[in-house]
């Protein structure tokens, strides 16, 4: 995934030169943890045939800066379905939920925020998206965050996944839609 934690201000003037290398480490640790950043890619990740199909199509509409809820509802119900009747590989049906809930999502949001005059900051200092942002996300986690269980995954993780992911214009949201 896409990290965009940069230190942006240092409180303590003492240890500079720690604090800096302090802050460079979490943020490789946070680079590397998610995934080596390539979510605003223009290929979705690769899955097993049966999934790989359904997603690009989510990929394609999240690049547009449309809300892949729908089309990863696609995704979703193959993988779930897949598991309720005892085909497949668990891994890749994980992998596909997985896929659409977290990198679909911030693929989306990282290409919404660039359309129509959305990186504009308002007088709270937000860019002008994160209302519609924020709406997208509620709906979109909450339509397929009922899967998870499915699959034995803490949706919360995958939930820290998307707030890790956005670049650094969708992660100014973060404060309206991480207190959803």
């Amino acid at each position: 995934m896409n990290s965009s934690f940069i230190c942006r201000r240092c409180t303590h003037t003492d240890g500079t030169m720690r604090t800096k290398t302090s802050a460079l480490a979490l943020g490789i640790t946070v680079f590397i943890l998610a995934g080596c950043g390539d979510e605003d890619s223009t290929q979705a990740p690769k899955l097993g045939g049966i999934y790989q199909e359904k997603l690009d199509k989510a990929w394609e509409t999240a690049g547009k800066g449309e809300v892949p809820t729908f089309a990863c509802a696609n995704v979703v119900g193959t993988a779930v379905g897949m598991q309720s009747a005892g085909q497949g590989k668990k891994s890749e049906a994980v992998q596909a939920y997985e896929a659409c809930y977290v990198d679909a999502f911030v693929h989306f949001s990282n290409a919404y925020m660039k359309t129509e005059g959305r990186a504009e900051l308002n007088d709270r200092g937000q860019p002008e998206g994160c209302i519609g942002l924020y709406t997208s996300y509620v709906i979109h986690t909450n339509s397929l965050g009922n899967f998870a269980k499915d699959f034995d995954i803490d949706v919360q993780v995958l939930n820290k996944k998307i707030h890790t992911g956005l670049d650094e214009t969708a992660s100014l949201c973060l404060p309206l839609i991480s207190g959803q």
